[in-house]
């Protein structure tokens, strides 16, 4: 199984302009931000969050996490409903209010978390680099921007390869109570950190000998073009960022009014 999120597929959204594909993740971010109380507004951020994610063939990746994805809903969903202070009755102890907070919690974080994995599934590290700079970062935080993407894999393929090391060697994590288990991953820790200080060590070293941060003015094989599907989505990305701050700021589809 793969530890990178990257899907190579032939899709329409792979081969967006990677600054088409930030700019729609950030305007997802930003209405999942400012619709708080629109209920059906939020739903439909949702569905079209779910269509990118079919259109870009993305599933594999959301299916990995699915058990994550249930479980924040419904932690989200059970803690408005408890803690929520609203005053109207719809049934039980759940109250209107705090019915309808919830599912727009859960609208907002689902489509943020989702959409933030279309674009990691859609748009290599290097491509993401290069928008970013496009954008006006300077290389050497764009630099950083993508090492920290590939370290989340880097050091989950270790892990593995620690655990399947130390099974080989006769270790036992499948049997045992739940402290028994935790203390079975000490033998674990050492060596998994000793493996990605080399690597980090190693890496440093590979980008010096490069002449990483010799000159600001860098070359790029890459080169990024714009086509009208892209300014067709980034204008609106730029209208779902507006509209969703403009009904947001003037209280338009609010969740009290939903049901």
């Amino acid at each position: 199984m793969s530890k990178y999120l990257y899907l190579d597929r032939n899709t329409f959204f792979h081969r967006l302009d990677p600054r088409t594909k930030l700019l729609l993740t950030l305007a997802h971010f930003i209405a999942s931000a400012a619709l708080v109380e629109q209920l059906w507004l939020g739903g439909f951020v949702v569905f079209e969050t779910l269509l990118l994610t079919t259109l870009s063939r993305s599933w594999k990746n959301i299916r990995k996490i699915r058990i994550i994805l249930i479980s924040l809903a419904l932690m989200t969903l059970l803690s408005w409903l408890i803690f929520g202070t609203g005053t109207t009755p719809l049934f039980w102890i759940i109250k209107k209010e705090d019915l309808c907070q919830g599912i727009s919690s859960v609208f907002r974080s689902m489509s943020s978390i989702i959409m933030a994995i279309v674009l990691l599934s859609t748009t290599r590290n290097e491509e993401l680099v290069q928008g970013c700079v496009k954008f006006g970062l300077p290389y050497r935080g764009a630099f950083a921007f993508s090492n920290a993407l590939r370290m989340t894999p880097h050091l989950t393929g270790v892990a593995m390869t620690v655990v399947a090391a130390q099974k080989s060697r006769g270790l036992d994590l499948d049997n045992g109570g739940f402290w028994m288990k935790l203390k079975k991953t000490v033998p674990l820790v050492v060596p998994a950190v000793l493996l990605g200080l080399r690597s980090a060590d190693t890496m440093t070293m590979a980008v010096e000998a490069k002449g990483f941060g010799y000159t600001k003015k860098r070359s790029n094989y890459m080169e990024l073009h714009l086509t009208g599907l892209d300014w067709a989505l980034i204008i609106y990305a730029v209208l779902l960022s507006v509209g969703s701050i403009v009904i947001s700021a003037n209280g338009w589809f609010a969740v009290y009014n939903a049901l």
